[in-house]
C-alpha cells in the first residue's frame, strides 16, 4: 500500500487533474507511459500479482481511482479488477457529452449521476456502456428519448437502475419493459408518472428477473396493483407501492396473484381498509417477513385479521396512524406473529388496556416497539415493564400522558436492554427525570425528553445520575436554564454527540459554562431560540467543543462580535451553521466569509441585516465548499444578487434569496452567472418582471433549477 502511494504521488508528472474526470491535453499519450521512481520499485510493483495490485488500487476514493487508472496500463488492468466494487459518485455536477464519454472508459462499474442535468445526448452516450451494472439517474428529468436510450442501449450488464423522480409516463415505462434490460434486478421508478398503463407495461414486459421494485407514487390504482399481480415478476421479493391509491381490490390481487416470493412489501399511505387486510393475511404472501400499512384505514377487525392469518413470517409490521385501539393490540399480542421483531402502532388509540396485552402476549421477540401518540397512561407504561418484553432495545412512549408515576415504573422494571427511549411529551418533570436516572436503564444510549417541564434540578440529577453511555439527547423546550446547561456539562454525559437544548433559557453565563465543560465528544449542537448573545458564542469558539461540525443558534442574539468570535475561534470543523435571526450585519458576515470555517458546507444567515458588502465578502470569501446558503430576509437587492452571481461560489446547490427586493437586473445576472451547480432557487416576494419572470421559468426548466417565487 505505501508502495502504490509513492507511485500514485507522481501522478502529477501527467498532468492528470483531481477535480475532474476529464482527462488533459496530452493525457492519451501519458496514459501508456511508465513512471519510473527507480528499477526497483518500478519492478517490484509490477511484480505483484495483479489481483494484489487491484486490491491496493480499491484503497483510492472515487476521485483518486479514476486518476490512478490513467498513469499506464498496468494500472489500467489492475483497476478494471478492482472496479467491479468501486462506485464513482457525481451527483449534481453539470455533465456534458464529453464529461460521458469519459465516463464510458472509466473503471468503475457503479455510477451515482443524481441531478446531473442529463439530457438526451447525454443518457444515450452512456446507455452504450456494457460495464455498468448499478447507474442512479435520479432527479435528471429523464423523458421519452432519455428512456428510450436506455432501453435501446448496450447496458447488457446492467442489474440496478434508479430512476426516481424524472418524467417516466406509461410510454416510457412500456420502453424500458420491453427493450435489452432483461439483466435488471432492482428498478427504482419512485415519483414519476407512470399509471396503471405503465404498470401493466412492467408486468407483461420482460423484466422478469426483478426481484426488487419500488413504484411508490405513481397513481398506479387498484388496476396497477391488479397487473403487477398477474404479470411475469415472479421473482420480486420487494415491492413498494406506497401512495398509490390502491384499495381493497388492489390488495386482493396482490394477495392472490403470482408474487408469491415476496418477502418484503410496503404499501404505505393507501386505503386498503379491514378488508385489504383481510386478503394479505389469507392470501399467498406467506414468505412476508417486513409489511408496511402506514395509514390504511385499518380498524381491531384488521388487526385481528392479520394476527391470525397465515403471516407467521412477518419480523416487521408497520401499522402507523391506523385506528385498531385496545382490541386490535390485544388481537396482535395473542395471535401467531410470535416472530415479530419490529411492531409500529404509533397513532392507534391504543390505552392501557392494550398496552397491558402487549406486555403479557406472545411478542417476546420484540426489539423495537412504537407507541407514540396513544394514550396509555402510567397504568399503561407499568404494565409493559413487568411484562414479557425483555428483548426491547427501543421504545417511543411519547406524547402517552405518562408522567413521572409511569417513569418511575419503567426505570424499575425488566427492561434492562434498552439502548433507545422516547418519552417527548410526557409531562416527567424533575422528580420523573430522578427516577429514570435512578433505574436500571444504564445501557441507554438515545433518550428524547422534549416538552416535559424539565427545569434546573432535573437537568442536575440527569447530569449526575447513572446514563453516561448517552450518546443522543433531546431536552429541547424544557427550561433548564443556565443551572442546568452548566451541570450537564460538568456531568458524566462525556459520551454526547448530540445535544439539543432548543428554547430552554440559557444565556451567556450557561453557554461559557457548558462550553467550558466536559462535553468535548459532541459533533453536532442545538440552542435555537435561547438567550445567548456575543459573550456566549465567544464562550463556544474559545473552549472545549472543537470536534463540532453543526452548530444550531438561530433566534439568538449574537451580532457582528459573535460571528467574528465563531469565525475566528476553534470551530474549523464546522459544517453546517445556523444563525437565522442574530440581529448580524455585514461586518459579522465579513469576519464569517474570511474566517477559519473554510469547511462550511451549508449556510443559514435568513432575517439578518445583511447588505451588499455583507454579500460581497460572501462571495469572495474562503467558504468555496458552500452547497447551502440562505439569505432570505435580508437586504440584497439586485447589487447584492450580481456580486453572488459573479462570484466563488459555484458549489452551491441550493440558494434562497426570497424576500431582498431583487429585480430583472438581479435575475439576469443569476440567469448568466457562475452559479451552475444550482439545483434550487428561491426568490419569493421579488420584483420581477412579466417577461424577466418567464425568461428566468425558462432558464430553470432547462439548467433543473427547483424555483420558488
Amino acid at each position: 500500500l505505501l508502495l502504490s502511494v509513492v507511485l500514485f504521488a507522481n501522478c502529477e508528472r501527467l498532468d492528470v487533474s483531481p477535480n475532474s474526470v476529464d482527462p488533459q491535453p496530452g493525457q492519451e499519450e501519458a496514459q501508456c507511459e511508465t513512471i519510473v521512481l527507480d528499477q526497483q520499485a518500478h519492478t517490484g510493483f509490477s511484480n505483484l500479482p495483479i489481483e494484489l495490485q487491484a486490491y491496493i488500487l480499491s484503497f483510492l476514493d472515487g476521485k483518486d481511482f479514476h486518476r490512478g487508472s490513467l498513469i499506464c496500463q498496468d494500472w489500467r488492468d489492475a483497476a478494471f479488477i478492482a472496479g467491479e466494487e468501486k462506485e464513482l459518485d457525481l451527483s449534481r455536477k453539470k455533465l456534458d457529452e464529453k464529461d460521458c464519454q469519459i465516463l464510458l472508459k472509466a473503471p468503475f462499474t457503479s455510477l451515482i449521476l443524481q441531478q446531473c442535468q442529463l439530457g438526451d445526448q447525454e443518457i444515450l452516450i452512456l446507455s452504450q456502456s456494457r460495464r455498468i451494472k448499478h447507474l442512479n439517474l435520479s432527479k435528471n428529468k429523464i423523458r421519452s428519448a432519455g428512456a428510450e436510450a436506455l432501453a435501446s442501449g448496450n447496458l447488457s450488464g446492467l442489474t440496478d437502475l434508479d430512476l426516481e423522480e424524472n418524467s417516466i409516463g406509461a410510454a416510457e415505462t412500456q420502453s424500458l419493459a420491453n427493450g435489452n434490460l432483461a439483466a435488471l434486478t432492482s428498478l427504482n421508478l419512485y415519483h414519476n408518472s407512470i399509471g396503471a398503463a405503465g404498470a401493466q407495461a412492467l408486468a407483461s414486459g420482460n423484466l422478469s428477473a426483478l426481484t426488487s421494485l419500488n413504484m411508490r407514487y405513481n397513481k398506479i390504482g387498484d388496476e396497477g396493483a391488479q397487473a403487477l399481480a398477474s404479470g411475469n415478476l415472479v421473482v420480486l421479493t420487494s415491492l413498494y407501492l406506497g401512495e398509490n391509491s390502491i384499495g381493497a381490490a388492489g390488495a386482493e390481487a396482490l394477495a392472490n396473484g403470482s408474487l408469491a416470493a415476496l418477502t418484503s412489501l410496503n404499501l404505505y399511505n393507501n386505503n386498503i381498509g379491514d378488508s385489504g387486510a383481510k386478503v394479505l393475511a389469507s392470501g399467498k404472501l406467506v414468505a412476508l417477513t417486513f409489511l408496511d400499512l402506514y395509514k390504511n384505514n385499518i380498524g381491531a377487525t384488521g388487526a385481528e385479521a392479520l394476527a391470525s392469518g397465515n403471516l407467521t413470517a412477518l419480523v416487521s409490521l408497520d401499522l402507523n396512524s391506523n385506528n385498531i385501539g385496545d382490541s386490535g393490540a390485544q388481537a396482535l399480542a395473542s395471535g401467531n406473529l410470535a416472530t415479530l421483531t419490529s411492531l409500529n402502532l404509533e397513532d392507534n388509540n391504543i390505552g392501557a388496556t392494550g398496552a397491558q396485552a402487549l406486555a403479557n402476549g406472545n411478542l417476546v421477540a420484540l426489539t423495537s416497539l412504537n407507541l407514540y401518540d396513544n394514550n396509555i397512561k402510567a397504568t399503561g407504561v407499568r404494565t409493559l415493564a413487568k411484562g414479557n418484553l425483555a428483548m426491547l432495545t427501543s421504545l417511543n412512549l411519547g406524547h402517552n400522558n405518562i408522567e413521572a408515576t409511569g417513569v418511575s415504573a419503567l426505570a424499575k422494571g425488566n427492561l434492562a436492554m434498552f439502548t433507545s427511549l422516547n418519552l417527548r411529551y410526557n409531562n416527567i418533570g424533575d422528580v420523573g427525570v430522578k427516577a429514570l436516572v435512578s433505574g436500571n436503564l444504564a445501557a441507554l444510549t438515545s433518550l428524547n425528553l422534549r416538552y416535559n417541564r424539565i427545569g434546573p434540578a432535573g437537568a442536575q440529577v440527569l447530569a449526575g445520575g447513572n446514563l453516561s453511555a448517552l450518546t443522543f439527547l433531546d431536552l429541547s423546550n424544557n427550561n433548564i436554564g443556565d443551572a442546568g446547561v452548566e451541570a450537564l456539562a460538568n456531568g458524566n454525559l462525556s459520551a454526547l454527540t448530540f445535544l439539543d437544548l432548543d428554547n430552554n433559557s440559557i444565556g451567556d453565563s450557561g453557554a461559557y459554562a457548558f462550553a467550558s465543560g466536559n462535553l468535548t465528544a459532541l459533533t453536532s449542537l442545538n440552542l435555537c431560540e435561547n438567550k445567548i448573545e456575543s459573550a456566549g458564542a465567544q464562550a463556544f469558539a474559545s473552549r472545549n467543543l472543537s470536534a463540532l461540525t453543526s452548530l444550531d443558534l438561530y433566534g439568538n442574539k449574537i451580532g457582528d462580535s459573535g460571528a467574528q468570535a465563531l469565525a475566528s475561534g476553534n470551530l474549523s470543523a464546522l459544517t453546517s451553521l445556523n444563525l437565522y435571526k442574530n440581529n448580524i450585519g455585514d461586518l459579522g458576515v465579513q469576519a464569517l466569509a474570511s474566517g477559519n470555517l473554510a469547511v462550511l458546507t451549508s449556510l443559514n444567515l435568513r432575517n439578518n441585516n445583511i447588505g451588499v458588502a455583507g454579500v460581497q465578502a460572501l462571495a469572495s470569501g474562503n467558504l468555496a465548499v458552500l452547497t447551502s446558503l440562505d439569505l432570505g430576509c435580508n437586504n440584497i437587492a439586485d447589487t447584492g444578487a450580481q456580486v453572488l452571481a459573479g462570484g466563488n461560489l459555484a458549489s452551491l446547490t441550493s440558494l434562497d434569496l426570497g424576500v431582498n427586493n431583487i429585480g430583472s437586473v438581479g435575475v439576469q445576472a443569476l440567469l448568466n452567472g457562475n452559479l451552475a451547480s444550482l439545483t434550487s432557487l428561491n426568490l419569493a416576494i421579488s420584483n420581477i418582471g412579466y417577461e424577466d419572470d418567464k425568461a428566468f421559468r425558462a432558464w430553470a426548466i432547462k439548467k433543473f433549477i427547483k424555483l420558488a417565487f
